[in-house]
């Protein structure tokens, strides 16, 4: 147990919204897109045992999205606003579908995950790269790795903080025990 870890603050990551990702044939059991117009980025790669990424993806019978290579990745042009029918023919690959605005702007999902940390409320300037110094207006010691620079923030109080520099620290055994992020908004 690490001491003055008591203050509760939120984890937050954002990813394109995911509706498929597996390896996929024949008629794709989507999860619920996000409310309002939408379309659809759809990504074919290969994986161990499941290499024909050659085909089409058919969004609700009426857009036909073609395949010929492994990393390809199509933007759909039907705006939906439900739950789409996604049939595919000769796909046997994995399958990567997220949502986008109507603009082709990927929709970004939110993952909440509430964490202890100890906050300190100091302003100071952190290098964070050869040239660049950022000014921090607090920083944060916890147990949680997910509190990655660039991968994460971090929302204390309905305000949302951009982690500009995390450091961790390791016992003998190479397992991270504490993580000290400065935070920046």
């Amino acid at each position: 147990m690490v001491p003055g870890l008591k203050v509760k603050v939120t984890r937050v990551t954002k990813e394109p919204w995911p509706l498929f990702n597996a390896v996929g044939s024949g008629t794709l059991a989507l999860d619920d897109p996000p409310p309002g117009r939408i379309r659809l980025w759809v990504k074919v790669l290969a994986s161990k045992g499941h290499t024909r990424c050659l085909g089409q993806v058919i969004i609700n019978g009426t857009e036909t999205l073609d395949f010929s290579l492994t990393g390809q990745k199509r933007q759909s042009t039907t705006f939906l606003s439900s739950k789409p029918k996604l049939e595919t023919t000769d796909l046997d690959c994995t399958i990567i579908v997220t949502a986008t605005d109507t603009n082709g702007a990927p929709i970004l999902k939110e993952t909440l995950k509430p964490i202890l940390c100890r906050w300190n409320s100091k302003h100071r300037r952190i290098q964070v790269d050869d040239n660049t110094w950022r000014l921090a207006s607090a920083d944060i010691l916890t147990k949680d790795t997910g509190c990655i620079t660039g991968e994460a923030i971090i929302r204390k109080d309905d305000k949302d903080y951009e982690i500009i520099s995390d450091d961790s620290s390791s016992g003998l055994s190479g397992r991270v025990f504490l993580v000290h992020c400065y935070l920046a908004g």
